[in-house]
């Protein structure tokens, strides 16, 4: 009797986690955006839109929410404003353009979002979660000078969309989220690199 109950009390643990698996849907995907900064600063630099790149994954055990992963990549050439060598120098014939600069974003963010049904084939959702960013950005003067800068930075992102399932395993996501993301530079106050982010996917579902 105690062995028949010992393998009861195994069995039952054992069944629930393996419903609990079963109801476990997992998705990945690729993402391209056009990334709008709010910062008129960042935009005079690296002009108003640039490309960002993701790749996002996620995970539920319920129609009603899900818990979503987010990598996500920025780089961009500008050109930095400010004094050329001929403000300087009056006769400097070869170092009259501005220097060039360039920025590299990585932003990692995480947290859940709420789908609902719009159609059969249409799912809708919004989200929200922390992210955590770091920005390089290095300035080129006319002289070969390099002056790098690394800074780190805490935010938060808003999400939303709408994904397309053309098959039960595969579906295409349109989005469009907001970022907030303010960092502390040297010689200035806090910039926010954040910005609009629209753009499509293509994602699986396991």
């Amino acid at each position: 009797m105690i062995k028949v109950t010992s393998k009861i009390c195994f069995l039952i643990p054992f069944l629930a986690a393996c419903s609990f698996l079963h109801g476990i849907q997992s998705t990945i995907e690729v993402r391209s955006a056009a990334f709008y900064h709010t910062s008129k600063h960042f935009r005079k630099n690296y002009n108003n839109v640039g490309p960002c790149y993701e790749i996002e994954a996620s995970i539920s055990c319920n129609p009603c929410y899900a818990f979503w992963a987010n990598f996500d990549w920025f780089n961009k050439h500008g050109r930095a404003f400010g004094r050329t060598c001929r403000s300087t120098i009056k006769n400097c014939h070869h170092c009259s353009r501005h220097p060039s600069t360039r920025v590299h974003i990585a932003n990692f963010s995480l947290g859940i979002k709420f789908p609902f049904e719009i159609c059969p084939c249409l799912l809708g959702y919004v989200g929200v979660g922390p992210s955590f960013s770091n920005i390089w950005i290095k300035n080129h003067t006319h002289h070969h000078h390099r002056k790098k800068t690394s800074k780190g930075a805490v935010g938060v992102v808003a999400k939303s969309g709408i994904n397309y399932y053309f098959t039960p395993c595969a579906f295409i996501d349109l989005f469009v989220d907001y970022l907030y993301q303010p960092v502390h530079f040297k010689h200035r106050h806090h910039l926010d690199i954040g910005g609009v982010k629209a753009g499509g996917g293509i994602g699986f579902v396991f």
